[in-house]
This record gives C-alpha cells, sequence and structure tokens, in this order.
C-alpha cells in the first residue's frame, strides 16, 4: 500500500485495513472505495475513483 502512495504522490490519510474490518462493516469489497457518512449518520459508498469535482458535489450534498 505503501508504494502506491508514494508512487502517486498521495498526500490525504490513508489506513490499512489488514484485517478486512472496515471493508465488511462498510461493504466495500474492493479499492478504491469511499464511504460517505451523512450528519444523520447514514452511509453510502461509492466504488471507484472519484474526480476533484465529483468529490465536492459530494461534499456539498453531504454538508447542505
Amino acid at each position: 500500500m505503501q508504494e502506491f502512495i508514494d508512487r502517486h504522490g498521495l498526500t490525504f490519510p490513508t489506513a490499512s485495513d489488514d484485517a478486512g474490518d472496515v471493508f465488511s462493516r462498510f461493504r466495500v469489497p474492493a479499492q478504491p472505495a469511499w464511504v460517505f457518512i451523512d450528519p444523520a449518520g447514514v452511509t453510502s459508498t461509492h466504488l471507484g475513483a472519484l474526480e476533484p469535482e465529483e468529490l465536492s458535489a459530494i461534499f456539498d450534498e453531504l454538508t447542505a
């Protein structure tokens, strides 16, 4: 995982889930994946990469 982070120059926080506990809890079958939690605690999962504009739109919706 660290090799991937270094190769792509990622600067955001990352976490390793070697045991698969977090993946299982949020039903994430593969990477890349995003799990969003709205103010009411409802989660939504997006599988695949997101462009910055897509991510901004999701954040705007969650914080509206």
